[in-house]
């Protein structure tokens, strides 16, 4: 029989004892309860109307007078965000928009160009 200190200094494998079926079914129940917990409590924030994730371009992450989690528009970027979706129902490409929104100054909130895929989320997937 090797023992712990024998098989490190033989550079083998120890191997963990494998959790038995009972603790293993324990596991599951936990991990499948913390799960359902938690697409509850973003059920919930989602009914009560309140944001879950960062603030998309043009919006800011904020609290209302009853501290629940809200956007506000961004006083830097939101108009220029707006333009962008009117240049886009005008049909101009996502990288056109890109293009002038850059002219124009517009940055993402850590002051870098938006990429095409950035533009594209912000204007099709968005509020």
């Amino acid at each position: 029989m090797t023992t712990h200190s024998s098989a490190i200094r033989k550079n083998r494998k120890v191997q963990s004892p494998k959790p038995s079926p009972a603790q293993d079914s324990e596991l599951t129940t936990y991990y499948k309860t913390i799960s359902a917990m938690g697409k509850a409590a973003m059920i919930d924030k989602k009914a009560k109307g309140e944001r879950m994730h960062l603030a998309p371009l043009g919006w800011l992450n904020a609290r209302d007078d009853k501290g629940r989690s809200i956007i506000v528009p961004d006083p830097e970027r939101y108009e220029l965000v707006q333009e962008a979706k009117r240049l886009r129902a005008t049909g101009m490409s996502i990288r056109k928009i890109c293009k002038v929104m850059e002219e124009k100054g517009l940055r993402s909130k850590r002051g870098k160009e938006i990429s095409p895929m950035a533009m594209w989320k912000c204007l099709e997937l968005l509020i």
